[in-house]
């Protein structure tokens, strides 16, 4: 999904395309995972509560 999308997604968007309601639970459970992600080097935060995929290594890539 973050690799799809045009820019940098914030949580509540990515809650949304999930599906997911706009409640703030859900949203924060998202911003969690999208934390942890980061951490693990699948996913980059753009800015403050903004996130991407991660960059692929050119050797990765193919």
């Amino acid at each position: 999904m973050l690799a799809d999308a045009s820019g940098p997604l914030r949580a509540r968007e990515v809650a949304g395309l999930l599906g997911l309601d706009g409640l703030d639970s859900n949203v924060n459970a998202v911003r969690t995972r999208l934390e942890r992600l980061a951490k693990a080097g699948q996913a980059q935060r753009a800015g403050r509560g903004l996130y991407t995929a991660a960059a692929v290594p050119a050797q990765a890539a193919g």
